[in-house]
């Protein structure tokens, strides 16, 4: 029994469509779903513009959907302005459900409906973004959404652009789930993709701070990640003498049961499956003998034995992937502890 969903408002990852939104679907099981999808209609209209715009015909899109059950996959897209990309995505998958005299709904083993990421909080909502909900045909084995009049908003009455009308349709082109048929069709050579988790970690600044202050050495310590070569380059800024240092460490990043375990000098964070949040790790380190830290009042460092165990805990913020940011944040950050002149 073919369904089409209609919805007044509809939420994803963080973001409500107010208007219109309707799918072309027939919930299928996980196995009819499975498979390489190819894009085959995508067209867009702003409010108010007179011209709608066909990606396939006028900008020459080409557009790839990995699904595989293990709720990722991969996404690709290119056209005539956007260089070709792919990049692996999470995916959910929304299920049909029965509904009893009494109104009580009991989930099927069919799906009716995925939405999907790329783990970009900010980007829009269509093929191109690569962040998308499309319902589940199974008899003409296509992914499909039509949006009309709809409008992008975080709700409580706050709206962002302007309202636009869409439709996308996929359609399943081969079984695979991972990229074996994409190998065959793409003429560019297919990067090494991260899964999906780590991609966050990847290229990234972190801030380092120790909640104890009074044995914390440093004003400032960024890092930078290269997941791929387990290396991070660690940018620190002394109090002593106010030296700033830049050098190479390594760390590993394992995937354990509840997130990611992230192992830097000797701290051990625990880091939660999160991919449009801030990212915050804690971790109690102990230290036994000597114990070194920073007398403010002596203005230097104060070496004693200790028979007790300290509580040492950090905590590691991500901030940004931007370099260029960071560099003018360290800067900033480096100037402000410089001793001022009184005689300018």
């Amino acid at each position: 029994m073919k369904r089409i969903f209609k919805l007044g408002s509809l939420l994803f990852a963080g973001l409500l469509l107010s208007g219109c939104v309707s799918y072309n679907s027939e919930p299928g099981k996980m196995e009819e779903l499975q498979g390489t999808y190819e894009l085959t209609d995508y067209t867009f209209k702003k409010d108010g513009e007179e011209e709608q715009i066909d990606y396939i015909k006028d900008k020459h899109a080409k557009s790839y959907l990995v699904i595989s059950p293990t709720g990722y996959g991969y996404t690709t897209y290119q056209d005539d302005e956007t260089d070709f990309y792919i990049d692996t995505i999470r995916i959910k998958f929304i299920y049909d459900s029965e509904v009893d005299e009494q109104g009580n709904a009991t989930p099927t083993e069919l799906i009716s409906k995925i939405n999907y990421t790329r783990g970009i909080s900010d980007s829009a909502w269509s093929p191109k973004e690569g962040r998308l909900e499309l319902g589940f045909n199974r008899k003409n084995k296509s992914l499909n959404i039509n949006a009309l009049n709809t409008k992008f908003n975080f709700g409580h009455g706050i709206s962002i652009g302007n309202k636009f009308t869409m439709h996308v349709n996929y359609k399943k082109v081969n079984v695979a789930t991972d990229l074996t048929y994409l190998d065959k069709v793409i003429k560019e050579d297919l990067p090494e993709l991260l899964p999906f988790e780590q991609k966050v970690f990847d290229n990234a600044w972190y801030r380092f701070d120790y909640y104890n202050d009074d044995i914390n050495p440093y004003y400032y310590q960024y890092f930078k990640t290269d997941i791929k070569n387990n290396k991070m380059m660690h940018y620190s800024l002394l109090k002593e003498g106010l030296v700033r240092e830049n050098k190479e460490e390594s760390f590993s990043l394992t995937k354990t049961d509840d997130g990611y375990e992230f192992v830097i000098q000797d701290f051990k964070f625990t880091l939660p499956y999160m991919s449009e949040e801030q990212i915050t790790g804690k971790i109690a380190a102990y230290l036994s003998s000597k114990v070194r830290y920073y007398d403010q009042e002596a203005g230097q460092y104060v070496e004693e034995a200790s028979d007790k165990t300290i509580e040492i805990t950090a905590s590691m913020n991500h901030y940004s992937q931007n370099d260029e940011e960071m560099a003018k944040m360290m800067e900033d950050e480096y100037n402000s502890y410089l001793p001022v002149d009184e005689g300018e």
